[in-house]
């Protein structure tokens, strides 16, 4: 009882129950789902950041630029974010040990980046969107 129930692994013990062991149900489609989400991770991040060097040279800075460039970094840190969480549920469900709480506080902080700028670029989708049809 007490605080001593509250420790880190416990708090994790519930958010990698479907993730480790006999206990996830989607097991054969665990190793193809990371290679493709690190090819699409990989893919994305040197896709956007040819992308990203574009505007950055453009002499053109109006506010469509700007949205589209607001765009760009948003999607290079969703593709950077789901990268590093598809490398870290790796490490974590491949260590035996149980003194990862660090790499898994990582994937945690990864997975809410993640979530906020999916959320980033479809709201900077529908900026660019509002403003081409207004001009």
């Amino acid at each position: 009882g007490g605080f001593r129930d509250l420790s880190i692994s416990k708090c994790f013990e519930n958010t990698f129950r479907l993730t480790s062991g006999e206990m996830s149900p989607v097991r054969s489609y665990e190793i193809p789902l990371r290679i493709l989400t690190v090819a699409i991770g990989t893919v994305g991040i040197a896709a956007n950041c040819l992308s990203l060097s574009y505007f950055i040279k453009r002499q053109d800075k109006g506010l469509g630029n700007k949205l589209l460039l607001l765009l760009n970094l948003c999607d290079l840190v969703v593709c950077f974010t789901a990268l590093t969480a598809s490398i870290l549920i790796h490490i974590i469900n491949t260590n035996d040990q149980e003194d990862n709480n660090v790499i898994r506080v990582c994937y945690l902080v990864s997975v809410f980046l993640y979530m906020v700028f999916f959320d980033c670029t479809g709201f900077a989708t529908c900026l660019i969107s509002v403003t081409r049809t207004i001009k």
